[in-house]
């Protein structure tokens, strides 16, 4: 065994996640395969607030309740 693969067997290795503009990906991306490494794009995750104000302007909230009495009158009925 060389000592090339000998360093590679005890490697460790990490996840990182970065934030970079969009014209430098394609140059990180071979950067980091040449490296031997692999890229993973995970698409932005929208929090509950982003998503509840989505609905809002979609109209896909239906009812506006004053108060939660309103609301179980509503549910019960």
């Amino acid at each position: 065994m060389n000592q090339k693969q000998e360093k590679m067997e005890t490697t460790a290795l990490k996840t990182l996640e970065i934030t970079i503009p969009t014209e430098y990906v394609s140059s990180i991306r071979k950067l980091i395969q040449g490296l031997g490494g692999k890229i993973q794009v995970r698409p932005k995750k929208k929090c509950g607030l982003d998503e509840a104000i989505e609905d809002i302007k979609a109209g896909r909230v239906s009812k506006d309740y004053t108060d939660i009495e309103e609301l179980w009158k509503d549910l019960m009925a």
